[in-house]
């Protein structure tokens, strides 16, 4: 299994948006955004992706898909203190993996081998569980913080008529530039696209259904597709999600040696 940077998923030319149908009528963002500013359109994608006025739990599945035709399922925990750049998680199956755990601590991300008990550290471009996600996909940096809106452009994605952000690096991040891509009438995340240096297009992962929690709009599907690969994807299922307490001993490594 590959380290874990902690925390960085159809059809690609158009694909419908698809709402979990027990959450079909509640799983729409509050407001609509067709007159908002640039900035409030960020800070909008931003809320769907980070949350920092409650701690966040829930169960990850991961199903990948290799270039070379390879088909493998694992199975997080996640737990997440977005305000103080706080994470852990730790691996439900396969069964062979199960044990191993994620820790981040504001700028520090390391991965627990429950076979040696040690650990190593860990960058945001690791792959998680031997997938396309990324450890900066679980407990992800804010676009506010990290990017600036360089320009808004009206567009069309499957059925959908959407806005496109694209945004530029405030300072060095690991994808200097973002194109993120809101359905028009509510911000609702449809896509993501992630560039290099010199612009090529690296990643991109599509949000093809969300959830509706108190306030919150989530997703609760991510497909992740390595762009360079041409065939690498891997979906993600969110389940069990709780905005609640958690206790200060779950961001520590003695947690997650006892959780083995």
């Amino acid at each position: 299994m590959n380290r874990i940077t902690f925390f960085a998923a159809l059809s690609l030319a158009a694909f419908p948006l698809a709402i979990a149908p027990a959450q079909a009528q509640a799983a729409r963002p509050p407001a609509s955004r067709a007159q908002a500013s640039p900035a409030e359109l960020l800070a909008a994608a931003d809320a769907q992706l980070r949350f920092a006025d409650s701690d966040f739990s829930c169960d990850l599945r991961l199903d990948t898909e290799g270039a070379d035709g390879s088909v493998s399922s694992s199975a997080l925990r996640v737990m997440r203190r977005d305000r103080e750049r706080k994470a852990a998680a730790f691996v439900l199956a396969p069964e062979s993996e199960r044990g191993e755990g994620y820790l981040r601590n504001d700028g520090n991300l390391w991965f627990f081998d429950a076979e040696t008990g040690g650990y190593v550290h860990s960058v945001v471009s690791d792959s998680v569980s031997d997938s396309e996600m990324e450890s900066g996909d679980i407990e992800p940096d804010s676009l506010v913080a990290s990017y600036r809106v360089e320009e808004v452009a009206p567009a069309r994605l499957g059925a959908n008529d959407v806005l496109i952000l694209e945004l530029a690096e405030k300072s060095p991040q690991a994808y200097p530039r973002i194109r993120v891509w809101l359905r028009a009438s509510d911000s609702l995340l449809l896509k993501e696209e992630f560039f290099g240096a010199s612009g090529r297009l690296i990643r991109y992962v599509l949000y093809p259904a969300h959830v509706r929690l108190g306030a919150r709009t989530i997703p609760s599907a991510m497909i992740y597709v390595d762009a360079l690969s041409k065939g690498g994807r891997t979906r993600v299922t969110l389940s069990s999600p709780r905005f609640a307490p958690i206790d200060d001993s779950a961001f520590t490594k003695a947690f997650l040696e006892r959780a083995r």
